[in-house]
């Protein structure tokens, strides 16, 4: 054997204990969330199939299982959570902004009831009826639509894509929700 055998296992990169302990308990938190997660999900379609409406009422879905680049850091999500109770105590419409609408439904607002998420990604289905499964390219249409055109006193949109094409389907949604004299608060990335 010669010493450049004993070499290469030096070249290995190691974690320092503290950091393998650190990183243990990440995977350790992040496997607790998806199996909270899936047990939603289960609780969901279980009632689902029974007939009953699918609720998630006291449970909020952390966004740590989301890894999109669409997510709002905590300091925005909770100052668009703020404008909303600041601005209304009715009918909230989150269009393409979940990590508003879980924030917001995370500060147990005295409309809760009256929170509702539009959004395309169906894992959050998990929010039962308060839950719109929502393409941008159909604007108009969606379940519901007849309950809930004209109803929202306040709503939250981040079109998903910054395109002229995609900012006008999605305002259309906001005009046919919007009540009179809805407020509406539009973010944009970029």
């Amino acid at each position: 054997m010669s010493t450049l055998d004993d070499d290469d296992d030096d070249d290995i990169p190691q974690l320092s204990t503290h950091a393998l302990a650190a990183l243990q308990q990440f995977m350790s938190e992040q496997q607790e969330q998806e199996e909270r997660f899936e047990r939603l999900k289960q609780k969901a379609e279980d009632r689902f199939e029974e007939g009953e409406k699918a609720e998630v009422e006291e449970e909020i879905v952390s966004m740590d299982l989301f890894k999109e680049d669409w997510q709002y850091d905590d300091d925005t999500s909770l100052k668009l959570a703020q404008e909303v109770m600041n601005n209304t105590r009715g009918r909230v419409a989150c269009i393409s902004a979940p990590t508003a609408f879980v924030k917001l439904k995370s500060l147990k607002p005295p409309n809760a009831r009256e929170l509702f998420l539009f959004e395309y990604d169906a894992r959050f289905d998990v929010y039962g009826d308060r839950f719109v499964r929502y393409d941008f390219n159909h604007p108009l249409d969606f379940a519901r639509a007849t309950e809930l055109a004209a109803s929202m006193d306040f709503v939250v949109v981040d079109p998903p894509f910054l395109s002229e094409e995609c900012a006008t389907k999605t305002l259309s949604t906001v005009r046919f929700l919007a009540k009179e004299g809805c407020k509406v608060l539009m973010c944009t990335g970029g």
